[in-house]
């Protein structure tokens, strides 16, 4: 037995030249010596040679007897695999040998694949999730291997009659595109056979005759277009995929691509039309008529208002977008009503009664709008009216009695400015028929007593005296901004409460000057006061009131200031007291008068000047001849001094190094030490410099640094 194979590119079926005619065969050995019993011939075997056997092959020997298959016609593995046949080798007596030849035809990539169908339709609920299986790949010939399934949800019976199916384990095709769906799921044709499948699907379905060759697909690059792209991919395994962002109906409705199937050497292109099927996923939507918000007139009657009109609309199809709608108000007796202008879906919205602003200031009312989808959407439109405001309402005076009264009572003698009473009173509208303004109305009182305009606040504007007028009536008028403008009147009556009318009064020096570092128990001077009261009302005691430097300082009951510590102004330099002066009223209504008063510590030279800049002494610098040319700046030297005026002016000098020409110099004024000249190879050494500070008062005093 002998199994020989053969490729099917030794001569192709195709009309092209044959690269070899001849199969060569097992030969056959004769152990006998003599040459005439060794002579072997070769044939066929008659009973194992079919006709398409012997159509194909010639048997011949070569010229040193090998038999060979000469091929009469073009070999062709997709037609027939294997050939078979028995092989007769004889001697010359006739003594024969058989041996059974299998010639396998071996399968070369010499076919184009081919989609059955010219075009394909497909369809897909929106709003699949990524990743969700709309194709698979399938191949006919000659045993299944994979499909092009189209999966989607199903939505009704949409199956076309002209679609191939699979039934009992056999295949029906169809010539033209075809459309079905089913419920979404991943269906393994190896794991469940199709005939145990109890839906009906079409299959994207691509012939290719040879047997070996796997086929991949990808969508065809010249009719992908941007949203093809974005929503679908062929996976390696050739799954026609969503990604990135799911269908969306009321954004793409179809797509329109092709699919690629390439086995290698040949490809053939099958254009899919995608349709989106819609779902009920949006509730009706609105859209106002105007976007300015909704406002209405108080107690305006209803058909005086200018209607409002809001829109009602549901970009879903069929039962999905159809809408119902039903109007709701806000309270039981509704103050909105919304009425359908026929066959426009447009909703007017208008009031129906008058409303008090006072009582509803914004009134809502609700448009509740369902679609006849399975499930059912709903959504809600709230509608919003503001009530504008007129003026209905007068002011209110809030503390006025029933008689429009309002009691109030001031001490004598208060200076001017002083309040009595708050005439508050309130409005129940707004904005500016709510804004009041308040005036006297003309009377003889009006030269004591004056009434903000604004906050209704009663003062005095003269001093009082109760020995004089002991109660005072005035009449005061809250008038609102309306147009026309609403007014009350209140009449305020003012009581003089009797007093300790006159408070002691300073007068003369309160600002003293001492030197600092004087001595203690120095009286910087006097105090005076005056009151206008007579006796004890009149007898003043001077008292020294709680402050920070209080404790330096004593106040006799004379008025008589004295130091008890000596001052430096560098820590103070101005001192301010408290004090008081107390008349001796009877009865415990003394009255006082408060005062400040000033200590100035005057400077005197005391205070050395000191440098801090640079902070620490023996500070080092590094400078470089080639960077730090003449009036370069070498370092900076700064520095204060406590004392002020003249005591505190200052200069500037270097006292080392002590050189010729001189290296460094410092501005007398400024303390910015530079390069005096130019600096050469002799001066790469370490320079010390010292610089002095010289105070300008009369003390002559100096701060010395060091610097490196």
């Amino acid at each position: 037995y002998f199994d020989i194979g053969c490729d099917e590119s030794i001569c192709f079926v195709v009309p092209t030249p044959c690269s070899s005619r001849k199969i060569s065969l097992p030969v056959a050995t004769d152990g006998d010596f003599s040459e005439e019993f060794r002579s072997i011939s070769y044939s066929f075997d008659p009973a194992s040679l079919s006709k398409e056997t012997a159509a194909t092959f010639t048997l011949k020997t070569d010229n040193i007897d090998k038999p060979y298959l000469f091929i009469q016609k073009g070999l062709d593995a997709e037609t027939r695999q294997y050939y078979q046949f028995d092989l007769l080798a004889r001697d010359g007596p006739g003594r024969e040998g058989r041996a059974r030849v299998r010639l396998t035809i071996k399968d070369v990539n010499d076919n184009s694949p081919r989609f059955r169908n010219k075009f394909y339709n497909v369809s897909v609920p929106e709003n699949q999730p990524n990743g969700t299986l709309i194709l698979q790949a399938r191949w006919s010939n000659p045993s299944l291997r994979d499909a092009f399934y189209i999966i989607s949800q199903s939505v009704g019976p949409t199956q076309s009659s002209a679609c191939p199916q699979l039934a009992g384990g056999r295949e029906r095709g169809a010539e033209s595109g075809c459309v079905a769906t089913m419920p979404f799921s991943f269906l393994n044709i190896r794991e469940n056979p199709i005939e145990n499948f109890a839906y009906e699907y079409p299959q994207l379905t691509a012939d290719d005759l040879d047997l070996h060759y796997n086929l991949s697909y990808s969508l065809d690059p010249t009719e992908a277009s941007e949203d093809v792209r974005r929503h679908l991919r062929v996976t390696d395994d050739g799954s026609l995929l969503t990604t990135e962002e799911p269908l969306d109906y009321e954004k793409i409705t179809e797509l329109r691509f092709s699919v690629r199937v390439f086995d290698g050497n040949f490809d053939d292109t099958a254009p899919v039309h995608l349709r989106v099927l819609d779902r009920n996923d949006n509730p009706p939507r609105y859209r106002e008529s105007d976007t300015k918000p909704f406002y209405v007139t108080e107690n305006e009657l209803p058909g005086d208002a200018s209607p409002r009109f809001v829109s009602v609309s549901d970009p879903d199809t069929g039962p999905g977008g159809q809408w119902t709608c039903r109007g709701a108000a806000n309270s039981e007796q509704a103050a909105l009503q919304f009425t359908s202008v026929e066959f426009s879906g447009v909703y007017k919205i208008a009031i129906q009664r008058a409303i008090d602003r006072e009582v509803e200031p914004r009134v809502t009312g609700t448009l509740t709008c369902w679609d006849a989808g399975d499930p059912s959407l709903t959504s809600t439109y709230t509608a919003l009216v503001q009530v504008t405001d007129i003026n209905d309402n007068a002011p209110v005076f809030k503390d006025a009695d029933r008689y429009g009264c309002i009691a109030a009572q001031v001490e004598e003698n208060r200076r001017p400015g002083v309040e009595v009473v708050n005439v508050w009173a309130t409005d129940a509208d707004e904005g500016e028929n709510a804004r009041i303004t308040y005036r006297l109305i003309s009377s003889s009182s009006e030269v004591s007593f004056a009434v903000d305009p604004t906050s209704g606040r009663l003062t005095t504007t003269s001093l009082l005296d109760r020995e004089s007028v002991d109660k005072y009536e005035l009449l005061v008028e809250a008038a609102d901004a309306g147009n026309p403008a609403m007014s009350t009147t209140a009449t305020v009556k003012v009581s003089i409460l009797d007093t300790n009318d006159h408070a002691p009064e300073f007068y003369g020096a309160r600002h003293f000057s001492i030197v600092e570092n004087s001595e203690a128990l120095i009286q910087l001077g006097q105090l005076t006061v005056r009151d206008a009261d007579l006796g004890e009302n009149a007898r003043v005691i001077f008292t020294l009131l709680s402050s920070p430097t209080a404790s330096s300082f004593r106040l006799d009951q004379d008025g008589s200031l004295y130091t008890l510590v000596s001052f430096d102004r560098e820590e103070c330099p101005e001192h301010r007291l408290r004090v008081r002066a107390t008349d001796q009223g009877p009865g415990g209504l003394a009255r006082h008068t408060d005062a400040e008063v000033v200590v100035m510590i005057i400077d005197e030279d005391d205070e050395p000047p000191r440098i801090s800049l640079p902070a620490e002494n023996g500070t080092s610098v590094r400078i470089s001849i080639y960077t730090h040319p003449k009036n370069a700046l070498v370092i900076r030297v700064r520095a204060f001094d406590p004392d002020v005026g003249a005591n505190a002016r200052m200069v500037y000098k270097l006292i080392a190094p002590e050189t010729f020409p001189p290296r460094f110099s410092i501005d007398s004024s400024s303390g910015d030490i530079r390069v005096a000249g130019e600096l050469g190879i002799v001066d790469l050494r370490r320079h010390t410099i010292i610089a002095k500070v010289v105070g300008g008062g009369r003390h002559n005093w100096s701060d010395i640094r060091v610097s490196y």
